[in-house]
């Protein structure tokens, strides 16, 4: 159980430490973004929301390919045949 204690405390400076690198590079999304994800359980849930975003952006790209595929399936279908 302390492993996880000290893994988790240096995870909270190493999110401070990036924060304070990103502050010097005037970086402020980044920064406020490592800030974020220094805060127990607060970092989690931003990335869960973050990645659930991306998801969503690929169904909503594969929807658009299915529509475009069934169009030119049934464009093919009613196009007369050659044979």
């Amino acid at each position: 159980m302390l492993e996880y204690t000290v893994l988790d405390l240096l995870g909270f400076v190493a999110d401070l430490a990036n924060a304070y690198w990103y502050y010097r590079e005037g970086n402020t999304f980044q920064m406020v973004a490592s800030i974020i994800s220094a805060i127990p359980g607060l970092g989690d849930a931003a990335e869960s929301i973050i990645k659930g975003a991306g998801l969503f952006a690929k169904c909503e790209q594969t929807v658009k390919v299915g529509k475009a595929v069934s169009t030119t399936y049934r464009m093919v279908g009613q196009s007369p045949r050659l044979v």
